[in-house]
C-alpha cells in the first residue's frame, strides 16, 4: 500500500504533463491556422482570455524545468523568419512534438502555393492589364479585365501582390498572437515587431534573434527613371485595379520604384501604378508628322527665337519632353511644340488619276459599289493607306488606293490616225488636258520599206495649236541601226517645216516584228541615229518606249541625256528605275468630248516652255556679258557676248546652239530673248517694286531712283531681268532719260572722283552743299 501511495503523485504529475503537451499542440496548431485577417482578428480580439489560459498552465508545470526547456524551444521555432518544413526538421525536439508540427505541413504549403500564385496572378493581371491600357480603352474593357482578375485570384484574403513579403508578415502575425503577454501589460498591442519586447511564457525573455523579423526585406528599393513606350499607358490606384486614375502618352518621362510586374509612381500627389512591361528605361524615339501648315523650331524650350519653320506633313523623330518635342534641326539641337504633331501623317488633299476601272465603295473593304470611274478619270481625295477617300456623287466614297496614281504636273495626251477627228470635240478635250503629242508618221510594218505621213498629223496639229495647247510628236519606228534611224528623222524633218513644238518629239521603239530580236546594241544606236539628226536642227527629242522594253532592250546608259517617256498599264507606279518625264499609265481613258477609249500620260517634267522649229532662232542677249561654252554644261569659256547682241541659234533645253567663230557653241537660253527691242529706262521714283508678274502683289526687290534697267516694253509694265530671273517693274514710274536729282551733301566733306571706285581726288564739297545729278547705283 507505502509503495502505491508513493506511485500515485506520479501519475498525477505524468497525467498533467500530458495535458499540458496536447493543449500546447492545439494552441500551435490553431495559431498556424490563422492565415486569413478573419482568424488573425478573432485571434487577436481573444488574445486576453488565451494569454490567461496559458499563464495558468505555465503555472501548473511551473515544476517541470524539462519541459519548460522543450516549450521554450518550440516557441523559437515557431517565430524563425524562415517558417518551412526543412527547418522545423532540423530542431532539437522530440519524435512526437517534430510530428506534431509535421502535421501541420499543409499550412506552410498553403502559405507558399499561396505566394507562387501571387506572383504568377499578379505578372497575368499586370499582362492583361497592360496590353489594354496600351491597345484599348480602359473603360470600355473593364468589365472584362475584372472577370479575368477574378478567375485568376485564387489568393486567400490579405494576402499581397508583392509575395515574397507575404509569408514573413504571416509568421510573424502569428507569432506575435501566439506569445503570450505579461500579466503587467494585459492590453499591450499584439502587433509589436521586435521579438525581444514579447515576453515567454515562463515569464523569462527569449534570446533576441539578430536583426528585425519585422523587415519585409534587407534591400532598399532604388529610384529608377522610366519612360513610356506605349501610345497611352494606364495609371492605376492600385495594382490589377480597374479603375483609371489617367493616362501617360508615348515618350513621357516619370520616376517611381519597380515592383514586380508593376511601377508605382506619384500621380497628381497620389500613389499609383503602371504596368512595367510597357515602359523602358531610355528615352524612346519616336516618329511624328507635323499637323499645321507652318510650325516654329525653337533653339530651347518656350525660348522666342526661330531657328526655321516645318510644313504640313514633314516627318520628324524625336524625343517627348513634357509639351516639346526635341529635335535634331540643321545639325543642332531644337524644339517644336508637341500638341501640332501626330504619329500619323495628316490628310492631304491630292489629285490623282485611276489606272483601271475604279469602283467606288461606299465604305472601306465593302463589296457593294457606287459606281464605276473609267480608266484616266481626274480625282480629288485624301489617301487613308490602302484606300483613298472621295467625294462621289455628292457622298463620301471610297477607292483602293493601289487603282490611282498622283496627277504630277499635268495630263498629256497622245493620238494618232487611229482617233477619228470628226468625233473630237477639241475644245472640251483642250479643258481636260495639258498637252498633245501626236504621231508624225511611220514606216510600212509589213514590208519595213517607205515612209508614211499620219493622216490627220496636220489636223491634230492645226485644231490643238489653234487652242493654245502645247504639241509635240512622234514617230513610230521600226528601224535596226543607226542608219535607218537618221532615215526616220530625216522624214520627220520633212513633215514639221515650218511649225513649232512645245514637247518633245519621241522616236517610239516598240515593234515585234523588226525591233525585237534586235540587239541592245544596235537598236541603241538607231535610236542616237534618230535623235542627234534631230538635235542638230534644234529640235528636242527623247525616247518612247514600254518599262519592259526600255529596261531590257535599250542600253540606256547611252541616253541620259534625253528625255524618257515611258509606258506601263494598269499599275499605279511605272516600274521604271532611271528618270523619266512623262508616264503613259493607260491606253483605256475616256475624256469628255469623246466617245472611244484614249491613251493618257502624266507629265512630271515641264516640258511646256520648249520651243522647237526648224531653222535657227534670231535672239538677244539680256545680260551685261554672256559667257560662250564649248559645250553643255561646260566650264570652258570660248569668249563673251555683251547686252543686245543679236544671235543666231538652236535651243536644245536650258542652252542655245549657235556658231561661234565658225564652230559650234552654247550659251545659256534664260539670258537672251526673242524680242529684238530693248529699252534702257531709268527708275523716277524713289522706290520701285520688282513683281514676279504682272500685277502680282509678290515683291522680289526694290529699285531706287536712278537705276538704269534694261527691259522689254508690255503695255503698262516692262519686262526685266532681277537676279538671273523675269520680273516685271511698272512702266509709269520710269523715264527713257536719266532722272536728274537735287540733292545735298550731310557730311563735312564729301570726295568728288573722276569716275566710279577711283582713288582720284578732283576735290571736295562741304556739309549742305545743294549740288543736282543723276543716280548710278550707289555713285
Amino acid at each position: 500500500m507505502k509503495k502505491e501511495e508513493k506511485r500515485v503523485p506520479g501519475f498525477l504529475y505524468i497525467g498533467m504533463l500530458a495535458m499540458c503537451i496536447i493543449y500546447v499542440f492545439f494552441s500551435a496548431k490553431s495559431v498556424v491556422k490563422a492565415e486569413t485577417v478573419e482568424d488573425i482578428q478573432y485571434e487577436a480580439e481573444n488574445s486576453s482570455e488565451a494569454t490567461e489560459e496559458s499563464f495558468s498552465n505555465a503555472e501548473i508545470n511551473s515544476e517541470s524545468s524539462e519541459f519548460i526547456e522543450s516549450d521554450d524551444s518550440m516557441e523559437i521555432m515557431a517565430i524563425e523568419p524562415e517558417f518551412s518544413e526543412t527547418n522545423l526538421e532540423s530542431t532539437d525536439l522530440s519524435g512526437n512534438l517534430v510530428e506534431t508540427i509535421n502535421s501541420d505541413n499543409d499550412i506552410n504549403n498553403f502559405t507558399s502555393n499561396s505566394t507562387e500564385d501571387a506572383e504568377i496572378d499578379a505578372e497575368t493581371d499586370a499582362e492583361i492589364d497592360a496590353e489594354t491600357d496600351a491597345e484599348i480603352d480602359a473603360e470600355t474593357d473593364a468589365e472584362a479585365f475584372s472577370n479575368i482578375v477574378n478567375d485568376n485570384n485564387s489568393l486567400g484574403f490579405g494576402e499581397t501582390e508583392n509575395s515574397e513579403y507575404a509569408t514573413n508578415e504571416t509568421i510573424i502575425e502569428d507569432n506575435e498572437i501566439t506569445v503570450s503577454e505579461s500579466e503587467e501589460n494585459p492590453d499591450q498591442n499584439t502587433e509589436t515587431n521586435d521579438i525581444s519586447e514579447t515576453p515567454s511564457i515562463t515569464g523569462d525573455s527569449i534570446p533576441e534573434p539578430k536583426g528585425n523579423i519585422s523587415e519585409k526585406s534587407s534591400v532598399i528599393p532604388e529610384e529608377e527613371t522610366f519612360y513610356v513606350k506605349v501610345s497611352s499607358l494606364a495609371v492605376r490606384p492600385a495594382k490589377n485595379s480597374t479603375v483609371l486614375l489617367g493616362r501617360l502618352t508615348r515618350g513621357a518621362k516619370i520616376t517611381g520604384y519597380r515592383e514586380g510586374a508593376w511601377i508605382k509612381i506619384i500621380y497628381n500627389g497620389q500613389t499609383a501604378y503602371i504596368a512595367a512591361m510597357h515602359t523602358d528605361t531610355n528615352p524612346v524615339l519616336e516618329t511624328l508628322y507635323v499637323q499645321v501648315s507652318s510650325l516654329a523650331v525653337r533653339p530651347a524650350k518656350n525660348s522666342t527665337v526661330l531657328l526655321g519653320r516645318l510644313t504640313r506633313g514633314t516627318r520628324i523623330t524625336g524625343y517627348r519632353e513634357g509639351a516639346w518635342i526635341k529635335i535634331i534641326y540643321n545639325g543642332q539641337t531644337a524644339y517644336i511644340a508637341a500638341k501640332y504633331t501626330d504619329t500619323t501623317s495628316p490628310l492631304i488633299l491630292e489629285s490623282f488619276y485611276t489606272v483601271n476601272s475604279v469602283p467606288v465603295r461606299p465604305y472601306k473593304e465593302a463589296k457593294t459599289s457606287l459606281g464605276i470611274l473609267p480608266n484616266g478619270t481626274l480625282i480629288t481625295g485624301y489617301r487613308e493607306g490602302a484606300w483613298t477617300r472621295i467625294t462621289y456623287k455628292g457622298q463620301t466614297g471610297y477607292v483602293a488606293t493601289r487603282l490611282i496614281t498622283k496627277s504630277g504636273l499635268g495630263l498629256i495626251l497622245d493620238i494618232s490616225q487611229w482617233q477619228d477627228p470628226e468625233l473630237m470635240d477639241f475644245d472640251l478635250i483642250s479643258d481636260q488636258v495639258s498637252g498633245v503629242i501626236m504621231r508624225i508618221g511611220t514606216s510600212d510594218r509589213v514590208t519595213g520599206s517607205g515612209y508614211f505621213k499620219d493622216e490627220h498629223f496636220e489636223r491634230f496639229y492645226e485644231e490643238f495649236t489653234s487652242r493654245n495647247i502645247p504639241v509635240g510628236g512622234y514617230w513610230y519606228s521600226i528601224a535596226a541601226n543607226q542608219q535607218e534611224g537618221i532615215g526616220e528623222a530625216n522624214q520627220v524633218l520633212k513633215h514639221i517645216q515650218n511649225k513649232k513644238f512645245n514637247l518633245p518629239i519621241y522616236w517610239d521603239t516598240e515593234n515585234d516584228t523588226f525591233q525585237k530580236d534586235v540587239s541592245a546594241n544596235l537598236l541603241t544606236d538607231a535610236a542616237l541615229g534618230f535623235i542627234t539628226t534631230l538635235e542638230t536642227q534644234g529640235i528636242y527629242t527623247g525616247i518612247y518606249g514600254s518599262a519592259w522594253w526600255l529596261n531590257n532592250k535599250i542600253e540606256m546608259d547611252r541616253l541620259t541625256d534625253y528625255p524618257v517617256w515611258v509606258a506601263n498599264y494598269k499599275t499605279n507606279y511605272p516600274a521604271y528605275d532611271r528618270e523619266y518625264g512623262l508616264w503613259q499609265f493607260t491606253n483605256e481613258a475616256r475624256l469628255a468630248g469623246y466617245p472611244h477609249n484614249l491613251d493618257l500620260s502624266i507629265m512630271y517634267t515641264d516640258y511646256t516652255k520648249t520651243t522647237n522649229s526648224i531653222g535657227p532662232e534670231i535672239l538677244y542677249v539680256q545680260s551685261s556679258s554672256l559667257a560662250v561654252r564649248p559645250a553643255k554644261n561646260s566650264t570652258v569659256l570660248l569668249g563673251r557676248l555683251t547686252r543686245d547682241t543679236k544671235v543666231y541659234g538652236y535651243r536644245e533645253g536650258a542652252w542655245i546652239r549657235i556658231t561661234y567663230k565658225g564652230k559650234p557653241a552654247y550659251i545659256a537660253a534664260k539670258y537672251t530673248d526673242t524680242s529684238p527691242v530693248m529699252e534702257t529706262v531709268y527708275v523716277n521714283v524713289s522706290s520701285l517694286a520688282v513683281r514676279p508678274e504682272k500685277n502680282s502683289i509678290v515683291s522680289l526687290g526694290k529699285l531706287t531712283r536712278g537705276t538704269k534697267v534694261y527691259g522689254h516694253r508690255e503695255g503698262a509694265w516692262i519686262r526685266i531681268s532681277y537676279n538671273g530671273k523675269t520680273a516685271y517693274i511698272a512702266a509709269k514710274f520710269t523715264n527713257t532719260d536719266p532722272v536728274p536729282e537735287t540733292i545735298y551733301v550731310k557730311v563735312s566733306s564729301l570726295a568728288v572722283r573722276p569716275a566710279k571706285n577711283s582713288t582720284v581726288l578732283l576735290g571736295r564739297l562741304t556739309k549742305g552743299t545743294k549740288v543736282t545729278g543723276y543716280r548710278e547705283g550707289a555713285w
